[in-house]
């Protein structure tokens, strides 16, 4: 009978892996709770116009169709550029799964995470990269334009919109840990 107890039980490969397995999927879903809990921002007119502003200069400097900027979750934050026959909202969506899938090929591979990523068509190319911990900036552009102009313009903003996009979600974050607290 002690064979099959409790003894037998937690000495067993098999439980440490589920016991392991368990231990990560909770640090997930606390992970995507704070994610969720801190997702809560108001962008002010001010703020938009700055981020407006650093993506026409990314569309018109390198020759971009649109530049999207989303959330980890796929909510669209802004959009500049021409992109009439692409639905933008799922495109939010999918790149934003996209990255989720990523990182967990990240984790397995032992990478922190992959901070861009690079499709390339026959005709049409799209380059994601990583703002900060909670954005994720979609250039889409055809062959008229080459990747290293795209990778430039990018690393030419990125540092503008990422203080302005860390300040953003700040303030979001400590607007949301004070609706938790008790009165």
């Amino acid at each position: 009978m002690e064979r099959y107890g409790k003894k037998w039980f937690r000495e067993t490969p098999i439980s440490s892996l589920w016991q392991r397995e368990v231990e990560r999927d909770f640090k997930r879903r606390f992970e995507a709770a704070k994610v969720i809990s801190i997702m809560n921002i108001v962008i002010t007119e001010k703020e938009m116009k700055k981020i407006n502003y650093c993506l026409n200069r990314m569309v018109s400097l390198s020759m971009a169709h649109s530049v999207l900027l989303i959330d980890r979750s796929g909510q669209l934050i802004a959009q500049e550029g021409n992109t009439p026959e692409i639905d933008i909202l799922s495109l939010s969506a999918l790149t934003a799964a996209n990255f989720g899938a990523t990182a967990e090929i990240a984790r397995i591979l032992g990478e922190e995470e992959f901070t861009l990523l690079f499709h390339k068509g026959k005709s049409e190319n799209v380059y994601f990269s990583a703002i900060g911990e909670h954005v994720i900036l979609v250039t889409l552009f055809d062959d008229r334009t080459s990747l290293g102009l795209i990778r430039l313009q990018i690393n030419k903003i990125m540092d503008e919109l990422s203080v302005l996009l860390s300040s953003i979600f700040e303030k979001g974050r400590s607007k949301s840990i004070d609706s938790f607290r008790p009165s």
